[in-house]
């Protein structure tokens, strides 16, 4: 939805549907009662305030739109971070949970760039001004998972140094945990699995 963010019933649908993705978030961590109830609240909070800001404001990269939305990311990849780890046994859930939370950092890194740009007076890239929000989400995993296109670059300092600390928590957080997940993964065998069923069970 972000590429096509620009119009009021996308960025309505964006906020809900993060809003809806965050509750799920906690949801599947499975945590504490009263964690979700505090949970639900604060999300609660922060959509009204997105869905007005939405609907009041011109265009999805604006500091009123931005902020609510970055909230609710940056409510994400924690608890899902916790949870994986907390399993004592590597299962396909463990890993597909650190990819969740690997898309939730160039969720929030893509916001950080457009709240970058809606606040300052010059363009955030080099390349001129940037109507189009997805370009934002793009450059940010272009970053993320270092590839490194170069059709986009950050102008300030402060944007390459955002950009820099971005690709550095994209290599290190594949290379050490996601790396490691999948080769502990791979080397259980068949005890492993009938474990990591049980624990995932007494889990739940």
């Amino acid at each position: 939805m972000i590429p096509i963010g620009e119009g009021v019933i996308w960025r309505v649908l964006l906020s809900l549907s993060l809003s809806m993705a965050v509750l799920t978030t906690y949801r599947a961590s499975n945590v504490k009662a009263r964690t979700m109830a505090a949970v639900t609240w604060f999300v609660g909070v922060v959509m009204v305030g997105s869905l007005a800001a939405s609907v009041t404001r011109d265009s999805l990269i604006d500091e009123w739109v931005l902020i609510p939305v970055g909230l609710l990311l940056l409510a994400g990849p924690w608890v899902i971070l916790a949870r994986v780890l907390a399993h004592r046994t590597v299962t396909t859930q463990t890993i597909v949970g650190a990819i969740c939370a690997y898309v939730y950092f160039g969720l929030i890194f893509a916001f950080a760039y457009g709240l970058t740009d809606a606040v300052t007076s010059d363009p955030f890239f080099a390349q001129g001004p940037i109507i189009d929000p997805g370009r934002f989400s793009y450059f940010s995993f272009v970053t993320l998972t270092t590839l490194g296109y170069g059709d986009l670059s950050p102008a300030s300092a402060f944007g390459q140094n955002l950009a820099v600390i971005e690709a550095l928590t994209g290599s290190i957080y594949l290379v050490t945990l996601v790396g490691r997940l999948v080769g502990l993964y791979g080397n259980q065998g068949s005890d492993g699995t009938r474990e990591s069923a049980t624990v995932d069970k007494a889990g739940d």
